[in-house]
């Protein structure tokens, strides 16, 4: 037993002797910041639709569900820096301007034709991620994004079919999504505090958003769901404020 702590002795020495320098320099800074961000939103998904109708015949279509616009934010959050290391955690709000009606037609299984009208919106957002950072050169750090992002979101999707008449479907709650991310920051020379971020974001499918209504002959059905993806590229500026 003693033989084998003995040689554990060499092994242990050098990690002390590897690690003692690193935790003497190491000055972990604290603080918190405020920011606000602007850019633009790409998303898209396959909005599937279902029609049941009276004599037992079935349509189903598959639309593209896409949307391009800008949206813009605010956030807050806090960070530690130990030497060129960063970690902290932000929690943002965004407003976003996208959302528009996506028009089609089409013939059901009956022959019949349709206007079909759907919109897919947004709203009520909050992310709330983590970042790990690494300064490489000259205060510029490069740094990778983890978390979540939840918002309210509604499907909307109306039709007219000259033999039954429109129908509509609407439907809307809350969803949750993964959101990952890259990008850079650096100061802004001239302006004590203030920093500038480059960022992508990308957010894979969340929950769907599943609908149904009844056409006004009180026999056929509609159905429609969609799970769409988001990807983010923006502009952000920070301050950083009082030190811990």
């Amino acid at each position: 037993m003693a033989l084998k702590l003995r040689n554990l002795v060499p092994p242990l020495s050098l990690c002390f002797v590897l690690l003692f320098p690193f935790s003497v320099n190491a000055q972990w800074e604290y603080n918190w910041l405020i920011g606000l961000s602007g850019g633009f939103i790409d998303r898209d998904g396959s909005l599937d639709l279902a029609i049941f109708h009276q004599a037992g015949e079935l349509t189903t279509l598959t639309i593209e569900q896409e949307d391009s616009g800008f949206f813009a934010g605010l956030f807050a959050g806090y960070q530690a820096r130990c030497n060129k290391w960063l970690v902290g955690a932000e929690i943002k709000v965004d407003w976003q301007d996208l959302g528009n009606d996506r028009d089609t037609a089409f013939t059901d299984a009956l022959g019949n034709g349709i206007a079909l009208s759907s919109r897919y919106r947004q709203t009520n957002i909050v992310e709330l991620s983590g970042r790990l950072g690494y300064e490489v050169y000259n205060a510029v750090m490069p740094y990778a994004r983890l978390g979540f992002q939840t918002s309210r979101d509604r499907l909307t999707v109306s039709a007219a079919d000259p033999s039954i008449g429109a129908a509509e479907i609407d439907d809307q709650h809350r969803v949750y999504r993964l959101l990952t991310g890259v990008g850079v920051e650096m100061p802004i020379p001239v302006l004590m505090g203030l920093s500038f971020r480059m960022e992508y974001n990308y957010l894979p499918k969340g929950g769907r958003i599943d609908g149904q209504s009844l056409a006004p002959d009180n026999v056929t059905v509609g159905t429609a769901n969609i799970r769409p993806h988001l990807h983010q590229t923006f502009l952000a500026l920070v301050l950083n404020l009082f030190e811990i």
